[in-house]
């Protein structure tokens, strides 16, 4: 049987206080997409959630690169992390239950482009979850169906890091 498929994806396009656009949003954010859209997890999600920090004016922004799919929510200009994110999925999870799930967030958009960090940190682990959860998106429910409760990407800590 063929599982009910459910993508939660947070980001921003702006960040700090005054909020200042970030570039590299849109690149990093336009790369999951293409991702999404290149492994085939684009079609086969039954529902794709894209929820971003940042005023209702920035949806403008969303729309231009998410797909036509995409349900997308804009958590207001006082969100500044992917808290909101997570409670939107926690509660859609208790009335959806036995669907499989892939969060996963725009790792790096607020950290300056080309900054130690970004370059060090953000974007090989953005490129892993990438990868692995996202391109790879076929194994993760061979594994889940197999029975695991979880399939994550274990990135630099011993731990489920940002998926």
């Amino acid at each position: 049987m063929t599982p009910r498929i459910a993508v939660f994806y947070h980001g921003l396009f702006s960040h700090g206080t005054p909020r200042e656009l970030r570039p590299a949003a849109f690149n990093i954010i336009g790369e999951a997409m293409q991702v999404m859209e290149a492994s085939g997890l684009t079609r086969a999600a039954n529902e794709i959630h894209t929820c971003f920090n940042g005023a209702e004016e920035e949806r403008q922004y969303a729309e231009m690169l998410v797909h036509p799919k995409c349900q997308i929510t804009m958590h207001g200009p006082n969100s500044f992390a992917e808290n909101l994110t997570i409670v939107k999925l926690w509660e859609w999870c208790k009335t959806h239950t036995g669907w499989f799930v892939l969060y996963f967030h725009a790792k790096g958009c607020s950290h300056p482009e080309g900054s130690a960090y970004a370059k060090g940190v953000s974007e090989p682990w953005r490129r892993t979850m990438l990868q692995y959860m996202v391109g790879n998106w076929q194994r993760c429910i061979i594994d889940l169906n197999n029975g695991a409760d979880i399939v994550c990407c274990r990135w630099l800590w011993n731990m489920a890091d940002g998926s």
